[in-house]
């Protein structure tokens, strides 16, 4: 009875895992089983693979809603040339919509490195379309500070601050950068 026991303590240690791995992989979630390395590159070839069937799906019916999607993820993918040039094709109601002509002018800005000429005019039509343009306030004091013009950034900033959850990480950043803009006109 005794080697029995002993048999069966040990089949059962070696089948329970066997068992509880087969059934996770039946049920579960397999991927997570991977380390966080893996895990992010199979995701950014996902992506990639998206983002290429996308644009295809883009250069065959070119629609604003799917070219801002491509935009988007272009810029999600610090991709700035693509970017700009999804948002170029996007068509005449860009220059209507504060949040669109905002994301362009942040993707031409980055691809620019700079905020001079076409992406400043882009921001400001921004907020002549929506003063509270949450986006378009932050890229404009930023513009501003890169400028040294601190009492402009102070007022966009200053604008948008109410705009945010109050205490969120994004307030706190914002009241950080007013602070650090009124040291500077200090």
């Amino acid at each position: 009875v005794g080697s029995f026991s002993r048999r069966n303590a040990l089949t059962i240690g070696l089948l329970l895992p066997l068992a509880a791995v087969a059934l996770y992989a039946a049920i579960g979630n397999y991927g997570s089983l991977l380390p966080p390395d893996e895990l992010n590159r199979r995701a950014m070839v996902d992506m990639e693979q998206n983002i290429a069937k996308l644009a295809q799906k883009m250069q065959q019916d070119p629609q604003p809603e799917g070219l801002m999607m491509l935009a988007r993820s272009y810029k999600s993918m610090a991709r700035w040339d693509d970017a700009v040039a999804a948002f170029e094709r996007i068509g005449a109601g860009l220059n209507s919509d504060a949040a669109m002509l905002a994301e362009f002018a942040e993707a031409l800005a980055q691809k620019n490195k700079s905020f001079e000429g076409r992406p400043r005019a882009m921001i400001q039509r921004a907020l002549d379309i929506d003063p509270k343009s949450q986006l378009a306030l932050f890229l404009a004091g930023t513009d501003a500070v890169e400028g040294r013009r601190f009492a402009e950034a102070t007022r966009h900033w200053s604008q948008l601050l109410p705009l945010l959850e109050p205490g969120s990480e994004d307030a706190r950043m914002i009241e950080g950068a007013i602070t650090m803009a009124h040291e500077q006109l200090a």
